[in-house]
């Protein structure tokens, strides 16, 4: 894991009110987490700038933030749609047998028989468990439970690989 790696915990939305604020949808675990980073990168296709929160709190589902030097809505309109984006390394560290996402992606995925399935290209919440979609090695792709300990039974970040049991016919 390249620890300079850009990580999305997120994405800009509206203005919000008449001081400055933005409403912000946070993919952090929980959403106010996303507000205990004090500098933001926010990037777009043709823009990549670097922010400091002066303030944030819940809002609904998401949260609102406030940036230095942005105090009205139409001055901050122009950071709407924008990745809120932190380096790998500004994320706390793991616990045993936790893993961001954004680790897992590009890991080689290997089933019982020791036969490489592919790549994981990105994870997804489907509700009753996360899935690793696997690009295939024989083309198309795969979707692949996330539970360790049953199907993912062990993981090499040090590797690159995750070993599964599991069938993909």
């Amino acid at each position: 894991m390249a620890p300079d790696k850009p990580v999305v915990i997120g994405r800009t939305s509206s203005p919000w009110g008449v001081k400055g604020w933005i409403k912000v949808i946070s993919f952090t675990e929980t959403v106010e987490d996303i507000l205990t980073y004090p500098v933001w990168t926010l990037r777009g296709p043709r823009k990549e700038l670097q922010l400091e929160l002066e303030a944030g709190k819940r809002h609904g589902k998401g949260v609102i933030a406030k940036f230095k030097g942005f105090d009205t809505p139409e001055h901050v309109r122009e950071l709407a749609g924008l990745e809120v984006v932190i380096h790998r390394s500004a994320l706390p560290e793991t616990g045993k047998n936790e893993y961001y996402w954004t680790d897992l992606e590009g890991l080689t995925v290997i089933d019982q028989h020791g036969k490489p399935l592919g790549t994981v290209q990105y994870l997804i919440e489907t509700g009753a468990n996360d899935c690793m979609v696997i690009q295939a090695s024989e083309g198309g792709q795969i979707a692949i439970p996330w539970l360790l300990g049953s199907v993912v039974t062990r993981v090499s970040l040090e590797t690159g690989e995750i070993f599964v049991d599991w069938d993909p016919i």
